[in-house]
């Protein structure tokens, strides 16, 4: 049957209106659907008599069919395949399919996604399909594919935000979901390497290597859509990153590459350098881990499946283009949906349109769950690592140190994403200048307050000192020192020197009025740089920005920036 007759094609043929399986044509025009049910068949009978010496082994499946209409994500069409006993499967064919696409990266990504897979259903509880059979080839369905377990659940997302419940059924199943990801994740922080890249795993030898990632250049992506068949275009679409032997590295080579753009304007220019001297910052203040483990490549609400009912962990899809990044990037880190407000071009709380419609794409978390919920997965991390490591004597700080990378992955993944997606860096570097002027005045605030306090307890501490008249003759060129019971000290001027500044018509102070004149100046034990300080105005982004493109930054500014930044991750 030719494809365009295929009953999952109908619609969009019939009227020309949109079909969502559109963006896989050419994949499945190649991809040959009759054939599946008894490859299927065959499978699974040899997987429940793997050594075929029972060939009259009665099964309890006669058939197997696929169901329609399938599932489709951004990059993969997906068919549930259903046997007549109940039992469901799940085909998995990558966009990327045809064989005039399809390449050595492409199938090196699908054997990481396999061995992943297998590795955690191997050595943890963590629940991820378990895998029937794959191919990075042509021959057996016309293109690549991965047979898996279809896992039963429920979007995280759909739990998370299901309007019908009430706050407190909600909040159960939030905080339980979360809870066992955290249990899921601290069992994956384990497998840990030396370098950092996709893992390319030989299956038979158990062998792992270490290769380049592929990655989305998202610009040319976007061009992309309007010129598909335009090969330069599609080459353009992608750039190799890694293989990286330091942490540090992992992260500078996405900004050097886009510094390196030739026609890159000046503000595109400014937020990538001050993302630069961020990270840069981020390595000097903190002790991070150099080494590398495993990172879901995109460990967000829609590839986690749950109970509807009590929000318990059913599943973690979608492994494909998992790789080794550095520990802060890796399993402990938070899950994306609890760092929306980080990301501000996908999460603008409350804002509105004209007709009072919520301009937010999805259903927006308020600042207050943004802070409770990361707070509850933070906790859940120490206790499951506590658990996990109870025998050993440093638990504690083994729990801690899980800990503070979470809450600092919150910081380093904003600025990896503003690293490499252009269409998010200006929103998030701006996010860290407003943070960090919000902390800079909170600083302030607290410096003066404490200033205050200390010039209080000393202003009571003179007022209850005896009121002083002194008057004395002191012969010409004489100087006297008068002592008071309360253990003041009092110079007094000789009368030539009151004489001369009464030509002057200057009045006379004595030591305890100048105290006084001190204790009114603003400058009173400041230096020069503090003074400065309190007269510099607010961090402004555009101001900041520009300086740094056109390379005219300030040392002062620039350590305004430090400081700023070193308060934010203490904060975390």
């Amino acid at each position: 049957m030719d494809l365009d007759e295929h009953p999952l094609f109908q619609d969009s043929v019939s009227d020309g209106s949109y079909n969502p399986y559109d963006a896989f044509y050419h994949v499945l025009q190649v991809l040959r659907l009759d054939l599946v049910p008894d490859f299927v068949m065959g499978i699974r009978r040899r997987l429940m008599s793997p050594d075929s010496s029972s060939p009259n082994l009665s099964y309890s499946f006669r058939r197997a069919r696929v169901q329609h209409p399938p599932i489709y994500g951004g990059f993969h069409v997906l068919f549930p395949i259903v046997f007549d006993d109940g039992e469901k499967w799940l085909l998995k064919i990558p966009g990327c399919g045809d064989p005039d696409v399809f390449d050595d990266g492409d199938a090196a990504r699908m054997q990481a996604e396999v061995w992943v897979m297998k590795e955690i259903k191997r050595h943890t509880g963590i629940p991820v399909p378990e895998v029937f059979a794959y191919a990075t080839d042509f021959e057996i369905l016309g293109c690549p594919f991965i047979l898996m377990q279809f896992i039963e659940g429920e979007p995280l997302s759909n739990v998370w935000w299901d309007e019908d419940e009430g706050e407190s059924v909600l909040a159960q199943r939030r905080t339980r979901a979360l809870q066992e990801l955290a249990r899921a994740s601290v069992q994956l922080s384990r497998w840990t390497f030396s370098e950092g890249g996709l893992v390319v795993a030989n299956e038979r030898d158990g062998l792992l290597r270490m290769t380049s990632q592929r990655c989305h250049d998202n610009a040319p992506a976007f061009e992309k859509e309007d010129n598909e068949q335009d090969p330069e275009i599609l080459d353009d679409a992608f750039y190799e990153s890694g293989v990286f032997t330091n942490v540090q590295s992992f992260f500078l080579h996405h900004i050097e590459r886009r510094l390196a753009e030739p026609n890159l304007v000046a503000m595109q220019r400014g937020n990538l350098l001050l993302a630069k001297m961020m990270l840069n910052w981020f390595f000097a203040f903190t002790e991070t881990e150099a080494r590398f483990e495993s990172s879901h490549p995109d460990f967000d609400h829609q590839n986690i499946l749950v109970s509807g009912t009590n929000g318990s962990l059913h599943g973690i899809l979608d492994w494909d283009g998992v790789a080794a990044a550095p520990r802060v990037l890796g399993c402990l880190r938070y899950p994306s949906f609890l760092t929306r407000d980080w990301d501000p071009a996908m999460h603008e709380y409350g804002e509105v349109d004209e007709e009072g419609e919520s301009l937010v794409a999805g259903p927006p978390d308020s600042p207050e769950m943004l802070q409770h919920y990361p707070s509850i997965y933070v906790e859940s991390i120490g206790e499951v690592t506590r658990h996990q490591y109870a025998d050993d004597p440093y638990v504690e700080a083994i729990a801690q140190a899980a800990m503070k990378t979470t809450k600092q992955s919150l910081l380093v993944e904003a600025l990896y994403i503003a690293a490499r997606e252009p269409m998010c860096t200006a929103e998030i570097i701006q996010k860290f200048v407003q943070e960090m002027g919000e902390i800079e005045n909170a600083s302030r605030s607290v410096d003066d307050d404490e200033q205050r306090d200390e010039e209080e307890k000393e202003f009571a501490h003179d007022s209850n000192l005896p009121d002083v008249n002194i008057t004395t003759n002191i012969t010409e060129g004489a100087l006297e020192t008068a002592r008071i019971d309360s253990g003041l000290k009092i110079d007094v001027m000789t009368n030539d020197a009151v004489n001369s500044a009464d030509s002057a018509n200057e009045p006379l102070q004595t030591d305890v009025e100048m105290m006084d004149v001190d204790r009114d100046n603003p400058a009173n034990g400041e230096s020069a740089e503090d003074r400065a300080f309190e007269d510099e105005e607010k961090l402004d982004y555009y101001t900041i920005v520009m300086a740094l493109a056109e390379g005219r930054s300030e040392p002062g500014m620039e350590l305004r920036l430090k400081a700023a930044f070193e308060r934010l991750l203490e904060n975390l």
